[in-house]
């Protein structure tokens, strides 16, 4: 848990490039939805609609970048099946749908650019990028968890260190700069 802890908490705090990915989803004629696999981005930044239709690979294509909407902008101008052309608005509904306006007049492929999560350390993955360029950052984070958790650290407890868990903070905080 403390490990899990530090590696969340560090990823919270940096904006690491080794987060950011992209994926090829479909989007199919008629339709406003992309979808793709629960869990595979923890934000979307940027989506891009490949052309010509049929298009998969971004890079023999044309990417048309879609302008971030609010639903509620997409429902009143593209509310229905009968507004279809090129998307030029996209909205994330959930961590794995995005809506689209106006309705797809295609078979088209998307790329959508995101932030991930490293894969966590586990008995199965000894390193990431985290532990292999911030192990002092690694460390510091976890120390912060395993005092909380070792110490109890709070007000009315009997053995009560707050000062272990507050030096690990700053520490953490001037590692972190």
């Amino acid at each position: 848990l403390a490990i899990d802890y530090a590696e969340l908490r560090i990823q919270s705090d940096l904006d690491l490039l080794q987060t950011s990915t992209s994926v090829v989803a479909s989007l199919a004629s008629g339709t406003r939805q992309i979808t793709v696999t629960q869990g595979t981005f923890v934000t979307s930044e940027q989506i891009n609609v490949l052309t010509p239709a049929g298009t998969v690979d971004p890079e023999t294509g044309t990417r048309n970048p879609l302008l971030p909407a609010t639903k509620e902008f997409l429902d009143a101008v593209y509310g229905d099946a009968t507004a279809t052309g090129l998307p030029k608005y996209f909205v994330p509904f959930n961590d794995n749908l995005w809506l689209v306006g106006p309705f797809s007049d295609d078979n088209y492929s998307v790329e959508i650019v995101g932030t991930t999560r490293l894969t966590p350390i586990s008995a199965t993955n000894s390193s990431n990028f985290i532990s292999l360029y911030f192990p002092d950052l690694l460390v510091i984070a976890s120390m912060i968890y395993i005092s909380g958790y070792q110490r109890n650290f709070g007000l009315n407890m009997p053995v009560n260190d707050e000062a272990m868990a507050v030096n690990f903070e700053s520490q953490y905080k001037t590692l972190l700069k």
